[in-house]
């Protein structure tokens, strides 16, 4: 059931996770979505109680599409470059690859959530940009671009990065501060898969009025479109988004991993099969989340209540499966038809407030510890 959309307002919208969108790369001139399109798209989330995001480009949009677009429950999604326009609004700031500099100029009151879409080329310094991050915004959602061209080299350069951000994570829990990062405190939080769900939860809308399972799926390929305004929603096989039928996913218990569709039709053609390097990475901050949890439990007790990450000895849930042909038992959770049921009624929205809402308790907790 859709509870969302994402609306590319602009040709040249930002990307906000691992796609790219290719006008926005360039600094192509803007190029807004007609405005007959934008009022077609607020006026179906507001017939179906959908919430909007809303993807913007560099430049502003002419004020009758701000008030169109203020009609809609929403959420405004910018590149760090166009944040001056809207800088006394509460929005979820896109710091792509281009603008990390931004960064740097970012006040330490900072308080608004932060996407972060980080270069293969820079993560030897990753840690640094986390580090600088951490303390000026309310969330940081980290998206490594270029999983697909991950190396071993990268992927023990990543491994290498996230020891490092373990150190800068656990001091700021200690000196009695609560984290929100995607990559590392969501896993300790989570107790059921929070995966993307594109195509499931949410669609996105073009500047062409058509719907899209995301927008890496348009960029790549305007014909890839599952429906649009005026027919309504066709998608072929979706049952192939489904977590049940994703049989290595099912069968996983990196619940922070994305999951993502568009990724897995690009590395492995299938939509449902994630690519090695995307099942590594999210093993590795798994695996990073379990040593921080156990650290935190034995100092300090609000994390008592959590429940424990188990040990595993693998970082790719098929490799595995290739070693032990038919044993399931191996992993460390199969999900059932019931749970895959759970998932399906439990939004990501709702899986993010349980997930704020355990924070929220924890940072209560440290503070009245540390008076």
């Amino acid at each position: 059931m859709l509870n969302y959309l994402i609306v590319l307002l602009d040709q040249a919208s930002t990307s906000f996770c691992y796609y790219t969108n290719p006008a926005f790369s360039k600094n192509n001139s803007s190029k807004p979505i007609p405005y007959n399109t934008l009022n077609r798209v607020v006026n179906y989330g507001l017939k179906n109680s959908l919430m909007i995001n809303y993807l913007f480009g560099i430049d502003p949009l002419p004020d009758k599409y701000q008030k169109l677009i203020a009609k809609s429950q929403h959420v405004k999604i910018l590149p760090a470059r166009a944040f001056d326009h809207f800088s006394d609004e509460e929005v979820v700031l896109v710091i792509n690859e281009s603008e990390l500099e931004f960064a740097k100029t970012l006040e330490d009151n900072f308080k608004q959530n932060i996407i972060l879409r980080f270069p293969k080329s820079n993560l030897p310094e990753l840690s640094a940009y986390i580090e600088l991050l951490i303390n000026k915004c309310r969330r940081l959602n980290l998206n490594l671009l270029d999983i697909n061209k991950y190396d071993t080299n990268d992927l023990e350069e990543y491994k290498r990065q996230l020891d490092l951000i373990y150190d800068i994570v656990e001091d700021r829990y200690l000196s009695g501060h609560s984290v929100e990062l995607s990559f590392i405190s969501d896993r300790m939080m989570l107790s059921e898969m929070n995966n993307c769900n594109a195509g499931l939860t949410h669609l996105t809308v073009a500047p062409n009025g058509k719907f899209y399972l995301c927008p890496g799926f348009y960029y790549d390929d305007v014909n890839n479109s599952v429906g649009d305004l005026n027919s309504g929603i066709n998608i072929k096989n979706q049952q192939l988004l489904d977590l049940e039928h994703a049989p290595i996913c099912r069968i996983c218990d990196a619940y922070h991993c994305k999951r993502c569709i568009y990724l897995n039709q690009k590395t492995t053609l299938e939509i449902n099969t994630p690519s090695h390097e995307q099942c590594v990475v999210s093993h590795l901050e798994r695996n990073t989340s379990k040593l921080l949890l156990d650290e935190l439990n034995t100092r300090l007790e609000v994390f008592h209540d959590q429940e424990p990450i188990p040990e595993i000895d693998y970082l790719d849930p098929f490799e595995l499966a290739k070693k032990t042909p038919g044993k399931k038992q191996n992993f460390t959770k199969k999900v059932s038809h019931g749970q895959q049921k759970k998932y399906e009624q439990s939004s990501d929205r709702e899986l993010l407030l349980k997930i704020l809402d355990q924070q929220d308790k924890i940072l209560k907790l440290l503070n009245s510890k540390t008076k």
